[in-house]
C-alpha cells in the first residue's frame, strides 16, 4: 500500500504511515498519477511538491511521469546504504577527533616533563663578555669625546693648622682596698650592688678611677667591653664572665641598688665637668 500522504510504501495492513504518521486505516489504496523525477517517489493527484524529497514538481516537464525510475525500487536500499556512511563516517570523525586530543593532551604534559630539556640555558659567560665589551666600548668613546685637559701649574698647598694631641688618660688603677666596704668579697672596688655609694666615697677617687668603677658595674655582669684597657684589666678579674656585647643587654640585668648607683656616680662625673 502507498501511504497519500508522502507516498511511503507501507504495509497492506498498516493503520498509521511509518514515514508521516497520518492515519492511513479504511483508506482507499490510491494510484500514483506520476513519479518524482529527482528521487522517483510516487506522485499523486495534482502536487506540485514532491511529499518525499521536497522537489517542485512544476519545474520538470516529465514530473508526472507514468513509469517509474529504475531507482526508485532500490531507494531502500540506497537510503539505508547511505545511512550506514554517514553513522560510519561520524564514527570516524569522532575517533579522529577523540585522537586528536589525547595527542594535544599527552604534548603540553611531554612540554611540562620535559621543558628543561627544550629550554636552552642562557650562557652567562658570553652574555657577561658581551657586557664587558660594551663597557669597554662605552669607556673608549668616553674618552674620545672628553678633552685632555691643558696641564697648568698646581698651586701649593696651605699646611692646614694641626690641633694639639689630646691629652691621654692614664690607665685605669684599683683604688685602694680601702673603698672595698663589703667584707668577705675580693677585687671588687666597692659593693655596689648592695650599698649606696656616697659623694665622699666618690671624693676619695681620681678621675680614671671613677669611670673605672662606673664600667665596674657592668663588668659584674659580663659586658665585653670595646676599649682593650678595660678588658685586659677586668679580664684579670676571677668572677669576670663575658657574656654581652650590648651595653644595653649587660644594663638590663642590673638590680635596683645597682641602678642608683649608675646614676650617682654619672651625675658626680657630670659635677665634676668629666662628661
Amino acid at each position: 500500500m502507498i501511504c497519500k500522504y508522502c507516498g511511503e510504501r507501507i504495509p497492506d495492513d498498516a493503520k498509521f504511515c511509518a514515514n508521516c504518521g497520518n492515519i492511513v486505516e479504511n483508506e482507499d489504496i490510491q494510484m500514483p498519477s506520476g513519479y518524482c523525477p529527482n528521487c522517483g517517489s510516487p506522485v499523486y493527484g495534482d502536487n506540485t511538491v514532491c511529499g518525499k524529497c521536497g522537489q517542485r514538481l512544476d519545474a520538470y516537464d516529465n514530473a508526472y511521469d507514468t513509469e517509474q525510475p529504475q531507482y526508485v525500487e532500490q531507494s531502500e536500499a540506497i537510503y539505508s546504504d547511505a545511512t550506514e556512511k554517514k553513522n560510519g563516517s561520524n564514527t570516524t570523525l569522532i575517533v579522529v577527533l577523540i585522537i586528536v586530543i589525547v595527542a594535544l593532551i599527552g604534548g603540553i604534559i611531554a612540554f611540562f616533563v620535559f621543558k628543561d630539556n627544550f629550554i636552552q640555558p642562557k650562557d652567562n659567560n658570553s652574555q657577561n663578555a658581551l657586557v664587558e665589551e660594551q663597557k669597554k666600548n662605552d669607556k673608549t668613546s668616553n674618552s674620545e669625546k672628553t678633552p685632555k685637559p691643558i696641564n697648568t701649574p698646581t698651586p701649593a698647598k696651605t699646611p692646614e693648622p694641626t690641633s694639639p694631641p689630646a691629652p691621654t688618660v692614664p690607665p685605669a688603677q684599683p683604688v685602694n682596698s680601702s673603698v672595698n666596704t663589703n667584707p668577705g668579697v675580693s677585687e671588687y672596688m666597692f659593693a655596689l650592688d648592695t650599698k649606696l655609694i656616697t659623694e665622699s666615697d666618690l671624693s676619695k677617687l681620681s678621675q680614671a678611677e671613677t669611670r673605672l668603677l662606673l664600667n665596674e658595674l657592668y663588668a659584674r655582669h659580663g659586658y665585653i667591653f670595646t676599649l682593650q684597657e678595660y678588658r685586659d684589666y677586668f679580664s684579670k678579674k676571677t668572677w669576670y664572665t663575658p657574656r654581652y656585647t650590648s651595653q644595653s643587654d649587660a644594663e638590663a640585668q642590673f638590680n635596683s641598688i645597682e641602678l642608683q648607683n649608675k646614676n650617682i656616680i654619672a651625675n658626680y662625673e657630670k659635677s665634676k665637668g668629666w662628661r
